[in-house]
């Protein structure tokens, strides 16, 4: 298999709060999702998902609500960052293929999170937009949220919302009907 015949769809969730963080606590990576979307086939991939324990913050009521994880579940099941990005470039090869996420913010945060850490950028410099992508390709005029992009793909949402693997799966279901749309040669 070749470079850039797969292409890992990427989702991320952090600690968050309803209005301003505590004192001395910042946003950090709770869990990070993936699913490979195979390009040449245009299929997608199984979901995969790590748990990361945060280091400055804790996991609010309200991320909780958001996110379904508890602080509980970082605690017990919460790995290092440095680990989880070890173990992305092993099973996935993140960092020599080509990634996207719904938008920036999963980019911004995995390289605040790598230089905070001081483990290294986990993925290849290779990222698309596929937010950007989706809204360019079919016309919208702006961009739009990734339930939105589900529903406009005629698709249903599958897992639940803000849980990163399913997140990052509900990405890769919309890249393949943008794709398949493409090679096809017209919209959805």
């Amino acid at each position: 298999m070749r470079q850039f015949d797969i292409l890992n769809v990427v989702d991320v969730e952090s600690t968050c709060w309803e209005k301003n963080s505590p004192n001395g606590m910042v946003g950090e990576i709770i869990e990070v999702g993936i699913t490979p979307y195979h390009i040449r086939q245009g299929t997608v991939g199984e979901r995969d998902s790590w748990m990361i324990k945060p280091e400055k913050s804790t996991v609010s009521e309200f991320c909780t609500s958001l996110t379904g994880i508890t602080q509980e579940d970082v605690d017990e099941d919460g790995l290092p960052f440095a680990e989880v990005c070890d173990a992305l470039r092993k099973e996935y090869k993140t960092n020599l293929r080509p990634w996207g996420s719904w938008g920036e913010y999963d980019r911004r945060m995995l390289n605040n999170e790598a230089r905070a850490k001081k483990c290294g950028f986990p993925f290849s410099p290779y990222h698309l937009n596929i937010k950007l992508l989706f809204s360019l390709f079919f016309g919208l005029g702006k961009q739009i949220g990734l339930m939105e992009g589900v529903h406009k793909s005629r698709l249903q949402f599958d897992g639940d919302q803000h849980k990163a693997e399913d997140d990052a799966y509900n990405t890769a279901k919309v890249l393949e009907v943008v794709n398949r749309c493409f090679r096809k040669g017209h919209g959805i």
